[in-house]
């Protein structure tokens, strides 16, 4: 048998290591809860995109998340799809914006209920059934809930159900 060259065996090995890559990519084991809500977190593997909506689950139900877990949320001030946080209300409440060309479901949300809206800073915020999405920064880890319902920047916070209906309970 012929010795490898040093340009072969460069090949091998950058081959070899995509494999791994790809391997450990298909990881199927989901992300683990933590905080304030007691969730499970999502529902699928923390390898998804940025731009995709998940769920999770914890004491008021099945709730909706970002790609890495964290719950997501809809202001009642908020009329139809035009988001009116802005300022320190986004900094607490951060928009979840879109770096991709569409939003993507994730197990369990519906694909036609996910849109995006423009917001007056020019970034694309997603929406779900219609509201504009945002996180909380008091929410520290996947699986937190801590900004259910509370009264804060100007109106009330809720949690989104699977089916697009804020969680008021």
């Amino acid at each position: 048998m012929r010795p490898m060259g040093v340009r072969a065996f460069g090949r091998a090995v950058l081959v070899l290591t995509g494999v791994a890559l790809l391997v450990a990519g298909c990881s199927s084991t989901p992300s683990g809860g933590g905080g304030g809500g007691g969730g499970t977190g999502p529902t699928a593997t923390a390898a998804a995109d940025p731009g995709t909506v998940m769920t999770g689950s914890g004491s008021v139900g099945t709730y909706l998340t970002d790609y890495q877990g964290n719950a997501l949320y809809v202001f009642a001030q908020d009329t139809g799809s035009t988001s009116t946080c802005s300022g320190t209300c986004a900094t607490d409440w951060p928009p979840l914006t879109l770096t991709s060309t569409i939003p993507k479901a994730g197990p369990g949300v519906t694909q036609s209920l996910l849109s995006t809206v423009r917001r007056p800073d020019a970034t694309v915020q997603i929406a779900y059934n219609g509201h504009p999405l945002y996180t909380y920064k008091g929410d520290t880890a996947p699986g937190s809930t801590k900004g259910q319902g509370v009264n804060a920047d100007g109106g009330l916070w809720y949690l989104v159900a699977p089916s697009g209906s804020p969680i008021t309970a």
